[in-house]
This record gives structure tokens, sequence and C-alpha cells, in this order.
């Protein structure tokens, strides 16, 4: 069913408000820019049928991600505010540069072939149970950010979570390289690290980006802004997904059923978790989650332009009081009456409350 033309009126004239806003058409236009870019990788991927379309992606991909998202995010977002540029531009630089791939589940499932190989082929029962685990672990996140975390810095926040993901990333070599048979440790032990303690670490590092685009977002343009944010990140992680599949191309041997080069591609996928760390310094402000929002962002709030102020002002009643004390009150809808009758009106007023002034000054 078709909306009726009064509310698409409506919807058109909220799109040509946001685009003519002054803060507000920056925030619109960033989020065209970063639509049409996921749109068209989304297309590429699509059409790209060739032997080594992972690696094509994967090339394409960060090469869009570096030339034209980061910098129209820097020159657009900039024009809001330079603090709220630089972290959108390291929620998506975090997600992008961090390659991942779905590989380690076909290693450690159980199958058949990997069963006679010795590899941890661990049973559908038990990953769905981890699974779960990990959405209430997500909880248990938040819980140790909103007690211990949320009064440190954004730089040491975002750093600490970074090198934890690093640490677990790095269990993940031990796991792959049977390092953990040898030393006696059961292979469930280390999906429990990784599905339990990967979403609380996780959660430690969205946290604060949330917090930190809602105290830095302006006024008027808040869903617009918010919704931008995390299809950056998301976005940021789809890339992520491209450069991985792309690693797996050109190391090569790294699939089912022997997997010879999945130790090289777990050691490199651990390695790039330290790329962010050295964003934080130029990306992320020093401030903290309990400071002002007026401390972090360097931005000027939005001065609503006349035409507005008079629409925001439309259902005002205009009070006239006479000079005998007597209170006299006029409604005005100012949509609904010509600034210059509103105007001829105010002289009638005035020029019969003189009247009565003489008339006062008579009778004494």
């Amino acid at each position: 069913r078709r909306d009726p033309p009064s509310e698409r009126n409506k919807t058109c004239e909220r799109i040509k408000k946001g685009f003519s806003g002054r803060i507000s058409k920056w925030v619109f236009w960033s989020a065209l820019v970063i639509t049409a870019c996921s749109l068209g990788l989304g297309l590429m991927e699509m059409l790209n049928m060739s032997a080594r379309a992972d690696l094509i992606n994967g090339a394409v991909t960060l090469f869009v991600a570096i030339c034209v998202v980061a910098p129209c995010i820097w020159f657009l977002l900039g024009r809001v505010s330079p603090v709220l540029a630089k972290a959108a531009a390291f929620i998506f630089l975090r997600s992008a540069i961090q390659p991942s791939s779905g590989v380690l589940f076909q290693w450690y499932k159980a199958s058949e072939s990997n069963c006679e190989r010795g590899y941890p082929c661990l049973s559908p029962e038990f990953i769905g149970w981890m699974d779960a685990a990990s959405y209430l672990f997500l909880v248990f996140g938040t819980v140790i950010y909103q007690k211990f975390f949320s009064s440190w810095s954004y730089r040491t926040i975002f750093a600490f979570s970074q090198v934890l993901l690093v640490v677990i990333n790095l269990l993940d070599l031990l796991w792959v390289t049977r390092t953990n048979v040898k030393m006696g440790i059961p292979d469930k032990l280390f999906l429990f690290g990784e599905d339990l303690l990967g979403p609380i670490v996780r959660r430690l590092s969205e946290m604060p980006m949330l917090i930190l685009a809602a105290k830095i977002c302006p006024s008027g343009v808040e869903a617009t802004l918010f919704a931008l944010i995390m299809g950056l990140s998301n976005f940021g992680a789809t890339i992520g997904q491209y450069l991985g599949a792309a690693l797996l191309q050109m190391l090569g041997g790294v699939e089912a059923p022997d997997f010879q080069n999945l130790w090289l591609y777990v050691l490199i996928r651990s390695l790039c978790r330290f790329a962010p760390i050295f964003l934080i310094k130029f990306m992320v402000p020093k401030g903290s989650p309990n400071d002002d929002a007026m401390l972090l962002a360097d931005m000027e709030p939005e001065v609503p332009t006349q035409s507005e102020q008079l629409q925001s002002s439309s259902k005002r009643p205009l009070v006239l009081t006479s000079s005998n004390g007597e209170l006299s009150k006029q409604e005005l809808e100012l949509d609904e009456i010509s600034g210059e009758d509103s105007r001829n009106l105010l002289k009638k007023w005035n020029s019969s409350e003189r009247d009565e002034k003489k008339r006062a000054i008579t009778r004494e």
C-alpha cells in the first residue's frame, strides 16, 4: 500500500531539510557515499566470476577503503567536526584492516577427514552450546565495562582491548600447530576461551565506540549519524572478510582436507590485529566516556534559519497586554496568516492602546 500524498510530501520535506542544513547535509552526503561504495563492491562480487576473484575483490576493496571511503569520511564529516571525522574513520579502518574468514571453523568442526587427521573434530552440539554461551557473555562484557572501564580514557580502552584480541588470536596459533596437544591441553578448552572470552573483549571495544559516537553527535541528525557509524563498522568488517579471502588465496593450501598453511594465515591475522593500535594516537580523542560532549567535539551548534525559527514559533500564542492591566490574548497561527497581516494587527493594537492612554489622561 502506497503512502498518501501528504505523507510522501512530509518525507520529501525531511529529506530536503536534511540536505539543506549547515551540518546535517554533510552527514547525509557521507551516508550516500558509503551506500554507493558498498553497493558497488557488492555488485563487483556478483559479477566477478574469474578464477582469482577473491584476490581481485580483496585488492579492490582495500583500495576503496583507503583511497575512497576514508578520505570521504575525513572531508565530509570534517566539516561537521574534526573529532567526529577522526572517530568515524577509526571505527571504519579498525575493522577494515583486520582480515577475517571462517576457515578455522572448517578446520575444527567434526568431519570424517578432520577426525582422521587428528584435528579437533568438535561436535555440532558442543559448537552450538558455545555459540549460545557467547551471547550470554556479551552481557557480562557490558557489565564489566560499566564496572571497571567506563572511567578509562578512550585511547586506553581501545589499546587494551586490541592487545587482548591479539593474545586471543595468538592462542589459535598454538591450537592449529597442535602445540596444545603436546602440552596436554584439550581442544575444547581453546574453543571455550575463543567463544567466551572473545565476545567480552569485542564488547569492551564496541561500547566506547557507541558512547563516543553518541557524545560527539551534533543535534538534529542523531539517527542518521548513528546509523552511519554502525554502517561504517559493518562495512569495515565486510572489507576485512574480503581481505581474509584474498589472503587465503595468496597463501594457498589453506583449505580442507590438509590445511597446510593454516598456521601462517593465523599468524598473519594475529599480527594484523596490532595495526589499529598505531591509529589510536591520531584518530581517537584523549577524553573518557565520562567527559562532557563539548570537551570532545570541536563543533558549533547548528543555528536554525529564519524560516525554521518562524515555523517553530508558528503555534505560539501572541499575548498582548493593555495599559490598564487587563490581559488580552490573540491566538495566531503564523502558518495561516502572513507576516504583513500580523504586522497590521500589531499596528492596530498599538494604535488602540495609544487611544486608551489618551482617554485615561483626559479623564484625569
